[in-house]
């Protein structure tokens, strides 16, 4: 029975040249995050949390503009209370990125 590779041919300098699979590169802590994500089946909290830092930012935004169009202070100062709310969960969610969580 033919496999996937069996059509593919390489070289023998290009086999010498591709590094063991034990061993480090660059990429290994990138794919094995994204494998973990696939695995688990959704995003990881990191994502999440910019995804919902961001909407928050929007929304905070939007009520902020609209308080202040109608002169309704309130609105203002809730849409800034939740832009500020964005901003520290999108921090958040950078935070859990750098410590791959």
């Amino acid at each position: 029975m033919k496999s996937i590779g069996d059509d593919f041919e390489r070289s023998e300098s290009q086999v010498a040249s591709d590094p063991p699979l034990n061993e480090d590169w660059p990429g290994k802590l990138f794919c094995s995050r994204q494998m973990e994500s696939l695995r688990t089946g959704g995003m990881n909290s990191s994502i999440n949390d910019k995804i919902k830092g961001t909407a928050k930012q929007v929304a905070g935004k939007t009520k902020q503009v609209a308080g202040k169009a109608i002169g309704d202070g309130g609105l203002q100062d809730r849409g800034t209370a939740e832009k500020a709310e964005g901003k520290i969960q999108k921090k958040v969610g950078e935070v859990k990125h750098l410590f791959g969580k």
